[in-house]
């Protein structure tokens, strides 16, 4: 009878503690639900669950707590109470600071017990946020990526010379030929339906500039620059190669010669403001004219020579007035010439410039030169009147006799220094262009720009060309120019050297008025030159 009672206690007892071993298991897991749950900063759920499996451990017998504790010996599913005490220590240290245990137990937060596959909360994935609060923390203190570092302030100095000059009628190679032929009937042929035109340029520049924070540039230069122009029209060419028929009929042919003379001096300051979307400059510059001369628009006419009704020759008459204004010709006419009268007596304008950069591979660019603020009143120059009466007539019966008198002319020329007042203002002229790099570098660059006179300026034209420039080795580059400017076709080839220490440019260019003998024939020539140093 015992022994049955001693069996039913003993099954008792295993049932009871089978009960508390699921009690406990229940209440860790509660717990494994609950810290995972919380917030990371809610310290008191973090409390509440580690209180938790101690009230059911204390809820147990004496006897049943022992078999608790022996089952987690074994690999139980159930947790000591001092286990659970400590797990709350991370999460307090993770959200106010207190500095964890180092007896604290560190199960994988991602491992499974691997008696019952229960998920545990460990310690191991608070650590794991604080590893990475640390590593974010070190991130935030690491040094910026370092750039471009800006250079507070540069200087360069130095000086630019070109000189052009060209025609459309001879090759400069012929000047070096034992003798000059000129075939009339050739050059007729050749020449353009505009006539005959010589041109010049010239472009002094000295400068001295200084950049702060590679965004502003001040500058201060000394330049003389200047344009000669004239023209023959092809109506006289013709006649002299191959006759004119309207002559021989009676008619009268009438043309106007043309030239201009613009040759100033100034000294101008100049702000330049550059960043990586635009960019503007601004220069005032003072300015006195070395030599200004406008159209004087002579004419020119030829009629037949008429004896008995019948035409035996042709009569040529011409005549013209240019007013030269400026302290170079007024010295040749008076011999009077004063650094003060100059530096009285000038004139003030205004050249601004601007850049948009829209993209990486384009930039636009316009401008407008000489902008007249103050215009020159001087009677300072030289007039000279040009007056020329000729024909010639019974040219057959001349020939025969030897003697020159089938040829009359008269020709009238006077100088005076005496010149009546006038307004003098600097060719002004507008601008627009662009720069474009097709690879986005510096490798190619191209360049376009038209221009359009606004002020003296007659007859009207037009300036335009492109520029071809390849930079390469950082400061080293080359650059094809072929421009029509100031009625003159030129073409020009430049090697350079652009670096903060040191500048050089050298060019020469080929030029002539007439774009198809700019290849064919050596009309004109040009050089170019340019030295600067800085730092």
């Amino acid at each position: 009878m015992k022994k049955k009672w001693f069996i039913v206690l003993y099954i008792v007892l295993g049932f009871v503690t089978a009960f508390g071993q699921d009690a406990v298991g229940t209440s860790t897991d509660s717990e494994v639900v609950t810290e995972q749950a919380a917030p990371a900063g809610s310290l008191k759920t973090d409390e509440i669950a580690a209180e938790s499996p101690q009230e059911n451990a204390a809820a147990l017998p004496e006897s049943e707590a022992a078999a608790a504790v022996s089952a987690a010996d074994d690999g139980g599913t159930a947790l000591p109470a001092a286990a659970e005490n400590v797990s709350a220590a991370p999460a307090a240290h993770t959200d106010a600071g207190v500095t964890e245990s180092p007896a604290s137990p560190a199960p994988n937060a991602n491992a499974k017990d691997e008696s019952s596959g229960t998920g545990i909360a460990p310690e191991q994935n608070n650590k794991a946020q604080e590893q990475k609060d640390v590593v974010q923390s070190v991130e935030m203190n690491e040094p910026a990526r370092q750039t471009k570092k800006v250079r507070p302030f540069s200087l360069h100095t130095g000086f630019v010379v070109s000189a052009t000059a060209a025609n459309n009628m001879v090759s400069v190679l012929d000047f070096f030929r034992p003798e000059l032929v000129i075939d009339l009937n050739q050059l007729s042929n050749d020449t353009m339906k505009s006539g005959i035109h010589v041109g010049a340029l010239l472009d002094v520049d000295t400068f001295f500039r200084f950049t702060v924070l590679e965004k502003h540039t001040v500058k201060f230069s000394i330049t003389a620059n200047g344009d000669v122009w004239g023209n023959l029209p092809k109506s006289l060419l013709d006649l002299a190669a191959n006759g004119n028929p309207a002559i021989a009929t009676g008619q009268t042919i009438n043309g106007t010669l043309n030239a201009k003379i613009n040759v100033f001096a100034d000294a101008g300051l100049m702000y330049q403001f550059n960043n990586p979307t635009y960019g503007f400059s601004a220069r005032v510059a003072y300015f006195a004219p070395v030599a200004y001369m406008e159209n004087p628009s002579g004419t020119y006419s030829l009629s037949p020579h008429m004896t008995g009704g019948v035409v035996d020759g042709i009569t040529l008459k011409a005549q013209g007035t240019a007013n030269i204004y400026g302290y170079l010709p007024d010295y040749l006419a008076n011999r009077n010439f004063s650094i003060l009268e100059v530096l009285k007596n000038g004139g003030v304008d205004l050249s601004l410039t601007g850049v948009f950069r829209p993209t990486g591979w384009v930039a636009i660019t316009g401008g407008i030169d000489y902008l007249p603020i103050m215009p020159i009143v001087t009677t300072k120059g030289m007039q000279a009147t040009f007056n020329y009466d000729g024909s010639v007539t019974n040219l057959l019966d001349g020939i025969t006799s030897g003697g020159t008198s089938f040829f009359n002319q008269t020709t009238t020329t006077s100088f005076s220094g005496t010149l009546a007042e006038k307004k003098i203002m600097r060719p002004c002229k507008v601008s627009i262009g662009a720069d474009f790099k097709p690879f986005q570098n510096d490798y190619l660059i191209l360049s376009p720009f038209l221009a359009f006179p606004i002020l003296n300026a007659n007859p009207y034209y037009v300036d335009g060309g492109l520029k071809i420039e390849s930079r390469f080795a950082k400061v080293l580059g080359v650059y094809l120019d072929s421009r029509y400017v100031e009625r003159m076709w030129k073409h020009e080839f430049c090697l350079f050297i652009d670096s903060r220490w040191f500048t050089f440019n050298l060019a020469a260019s080929v030029a002539s008025q007439d774009f198809k003998r700019a290849f064919t024939t050596l009309s004109g020539l040009g050089i170019k030159l340019g030295i600067g140093i800085g730092f």
